[in-house]
């Protein structure tokens, strides 16, 4: 059955809402030295909207890259 189109454009504000406060938290909030620049791509919610998933794009080679997530993991 297809999922009515007012919950969808809900969970879709949420999750862009989501994105732009993680962004932001990412940005100024996060004082780990391993964190180098990166920013949240795409937030996907699970129907229920009591998970999803955070995409994160980071500048950098594969260490950077590792070290962010380990970073972001520990924040």
């Amino acid at each position: 059955m297809p999922e009515p189109r007012a919950r969808q454009y809900h969970r879709d504000r949420v999750a862009e809402t989501l994105r732009e406060e993680i962004g932001a938290m990412i940005e100024g909030e996060l004082s780990d030295p391993r964190i180098s620049f990166a920013y949240v791509t795409q937030v996907v919610l699970n129907p229920g909207g009591k998970s999803g998933l955070i995409y994160v794009a980071v500048d950098g080679g594969p260490e950077e890259e590792k070290n962010t997530i380990e970073g972001l993991m520990a924040a």
